[in-house]
């Protein structure tokens, strides 16, 4: 079906020489379509200051809520964040005391930071809830 699809769209010619027909109504090539999922992550703040937090897809460098904003955190307080992001791509969270960015969780609020169990892969269900402490 990939390979009609694929060759119908390039040109009538192709598909002959490969030996498929393709119909007056095959659709053009273009990328296969990427299946939409949504990834809710459960955030508490349990540190006793505010928090920035933002969310980063390591496959497709999207970044929540976007690349110069963050979510504020305050001291207590409990959030849940829906991300729409495309099936199998790595979501990360990254946060950090939003009066000394040195003190931060997961990969931080720059995305360069290493972490055991900040990411998550879109479409497997959500994350386990998190409660950022201090330590």
């Amino acid at each position: 079906m990939t390979t009609k699809r694929l060759l119908c769209g390039v040109t009538a010619g192709a598909a002959l020489i490969a030996g498929i027909a393709c119909s007056p109504g095959t659709p053009p090539m273009g990328p296969e379509p990427v299946e939409p999922k949504n990834v809710t992550w459960d955030v508490t703040n349990s540190v006793g200051s505010a928090i920035s937090l933002k969310f980063f897809d390591r496959t497709t460098g999207a970044v929540w809520p976007g690349s110069t904003t963050y979510w504020a955190l305050d001291a207590g307080e409990r959030q849940t964040y829906k991300l729409s992001c495309n099936k199998d791509s790595q979501i990360c969270f990254g946060a950090a005391l939003s009066k000394n960015r040195n003190y931060y969780w997961g990969v931080g609020l720059d995305n360069r930071s290493g972490c055991q169990g900040c990411c998550h892969v879109c479409g497997s269900g959500d994350p386990t809830p998190l409660s950022l402490r201090s330590q």
